[in-house]
């Protein structure tokens, strides 16, 4: 037993300080919805079989692991060392994980392979495979994997293949050891088949609480249910998008966040992410035979210094961002200091600069006239949202900024201080979630 005392002497009162010290999971509207990972929590995915939620948990490794260089063990009770491995490296390389398999790819995909492993090989990712390992077994190796390897995040692949004789005690166990080892431990686990039921029954297959082991529901202090609705709907607006639900959070906020699933490498990223490490290579493919079939440019390009292209099909303009931030409309180039673009649906395109800054493309204009940005002293942004209207964002200061374009002029919001969020509503108008209470986002001109 502790007295308060001894307890208050190690708290932590800097809360700022002492959400950093937080694991994130590495993606940016789930970690800013569920505030990070606490030391002593365990985490469960849940999904359906073929949802990815093996990938899922790989891309938190490799996230944890190498962007925040903390030590994780996985423990594979599925798949074998050597096939994580495989997955790992295509997450990581971006490299068809069938190419991996097969070792068959080419001179470009081979070097990417490399540099992957290169960067894998410094850190401090500890796998186990043995298969049908008891809870103790693997509450002993936990506590070993503590003592000499300092290990900081444990994913557990998955909850069915653990050996055990008291089926209802299996989270508790690893619940109580996250306490003891003071480290989260997720683990993952296959839903039962009411989705699969209710699809049959043409109602929504989303998961719900009732799906998954009512164990689970008692002990679980984040529960996340993973579930792509391209699985079931081929005709889908969603496709390749993956939906991540929490559907208990007791240390945050309740509430679902969209992925971009690119099945070919086994990796989730963020869909308003527009990094060249993630680039859809048949989007971009797409794109180029458009432009070559309309232009006559394009050749002087080289594809592999290629960011982002966007093409606007109404006026039949063609821009290119290159990886050094040169920006092209229809073959001239206009500027080199261009981070984003921006390609609405209502045919407009904006592109957003190195400050932060936002202005609106539009071929050989000027628009010095207009003050049209989303700026934050160049911080990064907790979250930025845009639809075919509007783009706001939300500081690291919980202040919200946003530009709304009616046409090809712009109004700017005022600030909001110490907002929770920042979304979209069914009728695409901006709200902020302030003190739990939705409230519009005011705007008002600029000029």
């Amino acid at each position: 037993m502790k007295v308060i005392k001894d307890i208050l002497t190690d708290y932590e009162i800097n809360n700022s300080k002492s959400e950093k010290l937080k694991i994130q999971i590495g993606y940016r509207d789930i970690d800013f919805l569920i505030k990070g990972l606490n030391k002593y929590n365990l985490i469960v995915i849940g999904s359906r079989p073929a949802m990815g939620k093996t990938s899922f948990a790989l891309n938190i490794a490799i996230n944890v692991a190498v962007k925040q260089e903390k030590t994780v063990a996985i423990f594979s009770l599925e798949n074998s060392a050597i096939e994580c491995v495989n997955r790992i490296l295509s997450i990581e390389a971006m490299v068809n994980t069938e190419k991996i398999r097969d070792n068959k790819f080419d001179e470009s995909e081979a070097n990417k392979i490399k540099n992957a492993k290169n960067e894998l090989e410094n850190k401090s990712i500890y796998i186990d495979d043995t298969p049908a390992m008891s809870v103790n077994e693997i509450k002993e190796k936990c506590i070993k994997l503590k003592q000499e390897k300092n290990i900081e995040l444990i994913i557990i692949d998955y909850l069915q293949l653990i050996s055990y004789i008291d089926k209802s005690n299996v989270c508790l166990e690893f619940k109580k050891l996250s306490q003891k080892l003071d480290i989260p431990i997720i683990i993952t686990s296959q839903l039962n088949k009411g989705p699969q039921y209710r699809y049959e029954r043409e109602e929504d297959p989303t998961p719900i609480l009732s799906d998954i082991n009512n164990e689970v529901v008692k002990n679980a202090d984040l529960l996340l249910f993973l579930h792509r609705d391209d699985y079931y709907n081929e005709d889908t607006e969603k496709k390749d998008i993956a939906t991540i639900k929490t559907a208990i959070n007791k240390y945050g906020n309740i509430g679902e966040v969209e992925l971009l699933w690119m099945s070919s490498y086994l990796k989730f990223v963020d869909l308003l992410e527009r990094q060249d490490t993630i680039i859809n290579e048949n989007a971009m493919e797409k794109h180029i035979k458009y432009i070559k079939e309309h232009t006559n440019w394009f050749e002087t390009i080289n594809i592999q210094d290629i960011k982002q292209i966007e093409t606007n099909y109404w006026n039949n303009t063609h821009i290119i961002l290159l990886k050094n931030g040169e920006l092209y409309i229809n073959g001239i180039r206009t500027e080199s200091n261009i981070k984003d673009i921006y390609s609405l649906e209502n045919g407009e395109m904006f592109e957003i600069k190195n400050d932060n800054s936002i202005m609106p493309i539009k071929e050989l204009e000027e628009w010095d006239d207009l003050d049209m940005y989303l700026y934050n002293d160049g911080e990064p942004y907790k979250k930025i949202i845009y639809d075919n209207g509007s783009i706001a964002g939300i500081t690291q200061e919980n202040k919200v900024v946003a530009v709304t374009f009616w046409g090809l002029y712009g109004v700017i919001a005022e600030n909001f201080i110490e907002v929770d969020d920042i979304f979209f509503d069914e009728n695409k108008e901006i709200y902020v979630l302030k003190n739990g209470k939705k409230e519009s986002l005011f705007v008002h001109c600029i000029w």
